[in-house]
């Protein structure tokens, strides 16, 4: 995913809520000018349709407990964290010109398997016009939202998707294109600096993601998976802000 920056913050609301992340660093596009061509066609197909979903895997890694005192405890793009579980994200993007205006993330970590209180529940974070807030649920169903401070995987006003990196030439398979790329992915407190390798799958005649690939070469290598949907326009969501 080529978000253009991932920052660090760290804030509180009840309880302390951590955020790490990453920056992909440089930017342009070298190698194969078959594989730039297509990713340049992918950023100009992308800028044309108003909404991209998808189901990510693996990216983000989390903690919630809702209570007296709740809390909620995130990170993203840095492989596995101590305590906190994988969350399974179901993203809606809403884009103009491939900027993006609003988006939500409903984050699903594995359901408990022991007795006892459950600190696995589900949270969804949505960032507009109105401010970064989270609340527990999904995007359908939550409770009221409080307000975070801090970096976001996404960034309102940011391209969603950029031609940026060292491109192989595309391969063609049946009706889609499989698209491999490397980048630098920083993480912070990393030496040196890991490569990040992505492969996107493309429908051939629409230049739309269909599936995504990538994995870091860092100390312990890890990846993260997403496959991609786009279901039109759709209406700004509505949050209750916590009294």
């Amino acid at each position: 995913m080529r978000g253009r920056r991932h920052q660090v913050a760290t804030l509180a609301v009840v309880a302390a809520l951590l955020f790490c992340g990453t920056a992909l660093a440089g930017s342009g596009a070298t190698g194969s000018p078959a594989g730039i061509k297509l990713a340049k066609r992918i950023v100009a197909a992308l800028a044309k349709v108003p909404v991209e979903s998808f189901v990510r895997r693996n990216y983000v890694w989390m903690a919630a407990a809702e209570g007296r005192v709740s809390s909620f405890n995130w990170t993203w793009g840095e492989g596995p964290t101590r305590g906190d579980q994988p969350a399974v994200e179901h993203i809606v993007l809403r884009t103009h010109d491939g900027r993006v205006v609003w988006w939500t993330d409903s984050l699903t970590p594995p359901a408990c398997t022991s007795g006892g209180i459950c600190s696995n529940i589900p949270v969804v974070v949505v960032d507009d016009a109105h401010g970064l807030r989270y609340a527990f649920g999904s995007a359908a169903k939550h409770t009221c939202a409080a307000a975070l401070h801090g970096g976001t995987p996404f960034e309102l006003g940011r391209v969603f998707w950029a031609a940026a990196g060292h491109f192989d030439a595309p391969v063609h398979a049946g009706a889609d294109v499989r698209l491999t790329s490397s980048y630098t992915w920083a993480i912070q407190g990393a030496a040196p600096v890991p490569t990040a390798t992505e492969t996107d799958t493309v429908a051939a005649k629409s230049h739309l993601l269909l599936r995504e690939h990538v994995s870091v070469n860092t100390g312990v290598p890890f990846g993260w998976s997403a496959t991609f949907a786009y279901p039109g326009a759709r209406s700004e969501p509505a949050f209750t802000p916590c009294a």
